[in-house]
């Protein structure tokens, strides 16, 4: 009986590894089994789950009570059925082929809903290559998702206890809500004008002098537009890395609290891989060729890679995200079965940058998100829609800029999990309210900004200890 009821209830999905641990976390989030099947099955390299996704879920069951997670031998399709959420200390060794943020941004959503305040270590690498996959840093999450929680009531921390290329570690705090609170006009108001731009540069196994230099070109781009800017500079030193690498990560805060942040990072590793694949494999340059060059200019991008669209890693949006390549190297979820050749000979190029280069890309990419004048760091579009679909039966609205095809596929499967469909209206027509007629050339020039508007669920957390 309890079988056919779950049947019922469960849902599937055929399309492989694509929105992995989206799937599984609003599984848990919603009570709703999961049934995620044909995952790599004709993949000429890899079949079925990777090390990394089997971390994943393997940090889902400590994170859960109660839950029952099946894979089949081939490993093209896992069953998830979900348990309580019950948080608390724990601890979690992830898998070195992705980086640390890949197991923490899904977590993200989960983290006011937990049984006891969650206290998560999670030791592993601390970031890819730049040009390998294009993970955030823990950095980024840090200043860019914090404060978007933080509207909605709930207290994330994040210490850094130590850093290598390989070996670090880091702690994740965060408190629990019995619900979240309503989002009023934090994030529907104008975006205001930057007031200050903070920046960190980190690196080990370097010479100090190489993250000035990367401090030097940074600020080079922002001091002809405003003084305050710090960039602080930090080298591990007596670091356990057996690789050198560096990274930068800015953002930047207006004077309506809005948070942009973009980051970077450059390491020897992958060169070394790029290098082993290059003898092994002829066929690995053959992206690098002329043509295959003018090719790529179209690509479909998100927040987590995709087992189908990583070799799309240098292609780029048209429209205005195509002026974000950071952005742009965050496709649809987590495999990389196709994208080893075309992710593997980008590293090449991207070690090969300068710390001149390093700073002076990372800034513009600032720049470029700062000109979208967009509420939301267009990283963590799905973050905010997620907690607005879990917060009071209210009516809440957010102003973003354009949707990341991440997004678009995020807001499918809330309908799927919890019914919520959002409204979406161009920002400036549900100003005007239609009554102010306006040209088509005023109409291509301004920004595009979307007004997104829905009902909450009215989301209680059950698992909260009643005191």
């Amino acid at each position: 009986m309890e079988e056919s009821l779950l049947s019922k209830k469960k849902l599937f999905f055929s399309q492989g590894s694509n929105y992995f641990r989206q799937r599984l976390v609003l599984s848990l989030l919603s009570a709703r089994p999961v049934h995620i099947s044909e995952i790599r099955s004709q993949s000429p390299f890899q079949v079925g789950v990777t090390d990394y996704e089997v971390s994943f879920v393997r940090l889902l069951d400590k994170l859960s009570n109660g839950s029952k997670i099946k894979i089949s031998e081939t490993g093209t399709e896992v069953t998830l059925i979900p348990g309580t959420l019950a948080g608390g200390t724990i601890s979690h060794v992830c898998a070195e082929s992705r980086p640390l943020s890949y197991y923490l941004e899904p977590v993200l959503l989960l983290a006011p809903f937990f049984k006891k305040p969650l206290r998560l270590t999670l030791k592993g690498r601390i970031q890819n290559n730049d040009g390998a996959v294009g993970y955030n840093s823990v950095y980024k999450l840090k200043h860019a998702a914090f404060p978007l929680m933080e509207t909605f009531g709930i207290e994330p921390d994040l210490q850094i206890k130590s850093r290598s290329f390989e070996e670090s570690e880091v702690l994740f705090t965060s408190t629990v809500k019995k619900q979240l609170l309503t989002l009023r006009n934090q994030l529907n108001q104008e975006s205001g004008k930057v007031k200050k731009i903070r920046g960190l540069v980190y690196g080990f196994r370097v010479s100090p002098q190489m993250l000035n230099r990367v401090i030097t070109a940074a600020k080079g781009v922002f001091l002809p537009f405003i003084n305050d800017v710090f960039i602080t500079s930090d080298a591990v030193k007596n670091s356990k890395s057996k690789h050198p690498g560096y990274g930068l990560v800015l953002y930047a805060e207006t004077t309506r609290n809005i948070v942009y942040a973009t980051d970077g990072f450059i390491g020897r590793e992958e060169l070394e891989k790029s290098n082993e694949h290059s003898l092994m494999n002829p066929l690995s340059n053959t992206n690098l060729t002329p043509a295959g060059v003018k090719g790529q200019k179209k690509r479909a991008f998100s927040l987590f890679p995709d087992d189908d669209d990583d070799d799309n890693h240098d292609n780029y949006i048209e429209g205005s995200s195509a002026k974000n390549p950071k952005k742009m190297r965050k496709l649809m979820d987590d495999g990389d079965t196709k994208s080893t050749n075309s992710s593997l000979t980008t590293t090449a190029k991207s070690y090969a940058k300068s710390p001149e280069e390093l700073g002076i890309e990372i800034s513009k990419l600032l720049l470029s998100e700062i000109a979208t004048e967009s509420r939301v760091d267009s990283v963590f579009q799905w973050l905010v829609l997620g907690f607005m679909t879990l917060g009071p039966k209210d009516v809440t609205s957010v102003v973003m800029g354009p949707l990341t095809p991440f997004t678009v596929q995020f807001l499918r499967d809330v309908k799927t999990f919890f019914g919520v469909t959002f409204k979406i209206e161009d920002y400036f027509d549900s100003l005007k309210n239609g009554n102010v007629d306006e040209d088509d050339e005023d109409r291509s020039k301004r920004k595009k900004l979307y007004k997104m508007s829905c009902l909450g669920t009215g989301y209680i957390n059950l698992n909260k200890t009643m005191v």
